[in-house]
């Protein structure tokens, strides 16, 4: 887990590699989870913020489609039944 200061984390996701938050919401522990996604490249970050100075890079990964706004339909399944 990659952990640097929250503003630094955001100014990396947004300049370097184009994402913008495409959700968010708290864990059981009561941390913010965040998902950043790129529109055009479909690259995707989950970010989680231990404080309000200082967040964690969870996930990285690619393909992310976002029901609604790809123009698709959420599947059942990732197989697709």
């Amino acid at each position: 887990m990659v952990c640097e200061p929250r503003l630094k984390a955001l100014k990396i996701l947004t300049e370097k590699y184009g994402e913008t938050i495409v959700a968010y919401g708290l864990n059981f522990q009561g941390k913010l989870i965040e998902i950043y996604r790129n529109p055009e490249t479909k690259t995707w970050t989950i970010l989680v913020s231990i404080s309000k100075e200082r967040s964690c890079l969870m996930d990285v990964g690619k393909y992310l489609e976002v029901p609604g706004t790809d123009g698709k339909k959420c599947a059942r399944a990732v197989d697709g039944t």
